[in-house]
């Protein structure tokens, strides 16, 4: 009776403890074009919004990203303004990367889980 209410809150704890693992890292600074590939060699794939267009059928901010990289999801148009990308773990848990810059050569300036 013991041994199976341990293995049960073993099973309750689990899910938990997962949900609160960090989403996979990434360098800081580094070219997008560099960090998708290292993303994309560590097992991880990019997530299309909608293949050349964005959310909702549509390019929010920079055509130029939005037609190179099918996961941005949204781009600011002021100066330096964030961008964000989809990804997907090995596991299946959704991630956003998170850029600036006013070329087409953005940086990563950050990764989150998606809300």
């Amino acid at each position: 009776m013991f041994a199976r209410a341990a293995i049960f809150a073993t099973l309750m704890v689990a899910p938990a403890s997962a949900s609160t693992s960090s989403p996979p890292s990434v360098v800081i600074g580094l070219p997008y074009k560099a960090e998708r590939a290292r993303l994309i060699g560590a097992g991880n794939h990019p997530v299309p919004v909608r293949p050349g267009l964005g959310m909702n059928g549509i390019c929010l901010g920079r055509d130029d990203l939005c037609a190179a990289y099918p996961e941005v999801e949204s781009c600011a148009v002021d100066r330096d303004g964030p961008c964000r990308f989809r990804w997907r773990t090995a596991k299946g848990q959704l991630f956003i990367v998170y850029t600036g810059g006013e070329t087409f050569d953005v940086t990563v300036s950050g990764v989150g889980w998606d809300d």
